[in-house]
């Protein structure tokens, strides 16, 4: 009985322990990183889809975000919107870390098809799903594009790894590779490596084949739409010339990030480039994928110098470094296990190695979550602030809720989503950060006028720094005396005052309780042509605005 039972277990398939680890991997990281981003909210560049589009009901589906083609992440948003609203961030991360998971398991896929070593794969699998330098594409909802692309891309890769002739598995491919440059252009350099991976498996006619179907897809859409978003920025000769040197920027940097070594990626890049000479040929089958990921990391970095190099200059972001590390994964694991087959010293030396990178990527993952958290919480106060002033009717003139964490969500977009029950609005949890809402909410200053001046309505409380003079009904002039020159202005109800200097000038105020010394600066709405008029609007009794006088300033709409 004991021996039969003995050689039961000999026969089982070898793949199950090293599933049953990847798979207790994946509930770990999901449960750990949905705890680190508990307290992240919306920011950025996450409104652009959301107020812009989602709220507003003109989708665009086909219309770029930037210069990407978004129609799968603006498919996701939708759906989740119109279940969730704003009322949570929860599903939108959930999405966003569940597709990381899926990168995860398609990488751990092709590492196991490659022969890779299991604890290797193990160990780096947990490295990646912990990828600290990548904490964009775990912790940043933005970034679903990003990682659909990379999750179909892979699927791609993987179905077209076959010398058989043209079958289902190739469609399957153009669906894949189609869904991947219908998420993001990430799609391109993850197409690029498909059709590596299919030319070296079955010639020049394979790659074709391969990418002819995506490849057409998305030349309609850029010359239907996608031209639109095509930046006028074009990279000058000299930026041209050192494409190559931003290529070995990328990875080496994205090595570096990963390892938490600098200097690292030198060392580890040449390294595989010596393996993948010496011992990737001749080429075996096994090789392909992780050779052809490789290669897709390679036109990654050449597509962001094409396109980005004069924006982004000598920076790799952590979005992108993510992808390269993904694309550089499997063939790092491949040649490590050829490493750790010299014997069990090397063996526990290389898992020694990667342990130690792990815990330094999870403690950068840990410290950026908190980074995202603190930076979207400062939003999340301003937005849902401002919610709730429109919620209990109070008067507003601000023009953007938050210009700075969310410049694509306007005030109407607001009060849209605050009638349709789809965010709700809290009171700040401290006075300066009411005080902030209420100088984004309730008191604009810029060059249009949007209602009656009503002088009786406005009184100049304090004059401070500058002698008045009467100008007529309901305007005065104040010519500063001193460079610290300014005026308090104080309404009894919603009230208009044009301020117009006798030269060209900056206006500057700042907001401050009726009584109290707190302070929150006032944001100009646009910019005012030189000596032009600027109107200071304020909703809000409760408040005293601080106009700096730089020089004779003319004030109208104000009791004197």
């Amino acid at each position: 009985m004991n021996s039969s039972r003995t050689r039961a277990i000999r026969s089982a398939p070898s793949w199950r322990l090293p599933l049953t680890i990847h798979i207790v991997s994946l509930a770990l990281a999901f449960a750990v990183l949905m705890y680190l981003a508990r307290h992240i909210w919306f920011i950025y560049d996450e409104w652009e889809f959301l107020a812009g589009r989602i709220v507003t009901g003109n989708l665009q589906v086909f219309t770029p975000h930037n210069e990407h083609w978004s129609t799968i992440p603006l498919l996701i948003d939708k759906g989740l919107f119109s279940a969730f609203g704003a009322r949570t961030h929860v599903p939108y991360m959930a999405t966003l870390i569940i597709l990381h998971l899926g990168i995860a398991t398609a990488l751990w896929a092709i590492m196991r098809r490659a022969g890779a070593d299991p604890v290797v794969i193990a160990l780096l699998t947990l490295l990646f799903l912990f990828l600290g330098a990548g904490h964009d594409s775990i912790l940043w909802a933005s970034q679903i594009g990003f990682n659909c692309s990379v999750l179909f891309g892979l699927i791609q890769l993987v179905l077209v790894d076959h010398d058989k002739r043209f079958g289902l598995r190739d469609v399957g491919g153009w669906v894949a590779g189609t869904l991947a440059l219908m998420s993001s252009g990430i799609g391109l350099p993850m197409l690029a490596a498909a059709a590596v991976a299919a030319l070296l498996r079955r010639g020049w006619r394979g790659m074709i084949v391969t990418a002819s179907v995506p490849a057409v897809v998305y030349a309609w859409w850029l010359i239907a739409v996608g031209y639109r978003a095509l930046g006028s920025d074009h990279i000058s000769l000299t930026e041209a010339l050192h494409l190559p040197v931003y290529i070995w920027m990328g990875l080496t940097t994205s090595l570096d990030g990963a390892t938490g070594m600098v200097g690292a990626g030198a060392v580890l890049l040449l390294g595989l480039l010596a393996w993948a000479l010496t011992r990737g040929w001749p080429l075996r089958r096994e090789l392909v994928v992780p050779l052809s990921a490789a290669a897709g990391s390679i036109a990654l970095f050449a597509l962001i110098g094409l396109a980005r190099l004069a924006v982004i200059g000598a920076v790799v972001p952590a979005r992108y470094v993510y992808i390269a590390i993904a694309l550089l994964l499997p063939l790092a694991v491949v040649a490590l296990s050829s490493a750790t087959r010299r014997g069990p010293l090397v063996r526990w030396g290389v898992a020694a190695l990667i342990a130690l990178m792990l815990i330094q990527g999870a403690g950068v993952l840990r410290q950026q979550a908190g980074g995202w958290r603190a930076t979207s919480e400062a939003s999340r106060q301003r937005i849902l602030g401002a919610a709730q002033l429109i919620a209990t009717g109070q008067p507003v003139v601000g023009g953007l809720p938050d210009p700075g964490g969310a410049p694509n969500l306007t005030t109407d977009e607001l009060r849209s989503m605050v009638a349709h029950g789809q965010i709700r609005g809290e009171a700040p949890p401290t006075a300066a950060a009411a005080l902030e809402v209420a100088a984004l909410m309730q008191v604009s200053l810029g060059p249009g006028a949007g209602m009656a001046a009503d002088p009786s309505r406005a009184t100049l409380a304090t004059v401070a720094g500058a002698r008045l003079a009467r100008l007529g009904p309901g305007c005065v002039l104040l010519m500063p005396d001193s460079p610290t020159a300014h005026v308090d202005v104080q309404v009894s109800g919603p009230a208009e005052v044009s301020l117009t200097p006798d030269r060209a000038a900056s206006l500057t105020a700042e907001v401050r309780p009726r009584d109290g010394d707190l302070a929150a600066p006032v944001r100009l709405s646009d910019d005012a042509p030189a000596g032009a008029a600027a109107y200071l609007q304020v909703t809000n009794p409760a408040l005293r605005v601080t106009v700096v006088i730089p020089t004779n300033l003319a004030v109208c709409g104000v009791q004197t």
